[in-house]
């Protein structure tokens, strides 16, 4: 689950967003070798979708982007529900980079 807030000229918007991920059921030995390769070491539940654990997992039921960080969809939901110009903002980004 994850949180997302966006404020914009006093208005608030917010959501939870929620995914399922179904893992393969694994042997002890397994685990071990999982364990082994060090990736579960530094990774929030101990994977990442988008490493070697990306492999083990037999299903997802909701964002992608939500296991593996922002979940973008919904982000964008609530820049939108504010009236927040995305194009506007991305202009500035790039001229503030540019310079």
């Amino acid at each position: 689950m994850t949180g997302v807030a966006t404020k914009y000229n006093g208005q608030l918007q917010s959501c939870v967003e929620s995914t399922t991920v179904t893992m393969a059921s694994l042997s002890d030995e397994q685990i071990d070798w999982y364990v082994a390769t060090g990736e579960p070491a530094d990774k929030a539940g101990a994977y990442a979708m988008q490493g070697i654990a990306g492999a083990l997992v037999e299903g997802i039921e909701g964002s992608f982007d939500n296991v593996i960080g922002l979940p973008r969809h919904r982000l964008l939901q609530l820049c939108w529900a504010l009236d927040i110009d995305l194009l506007a903002v991305g202009a500035a980004s790039t001229r503030e980079t540019a310079d």
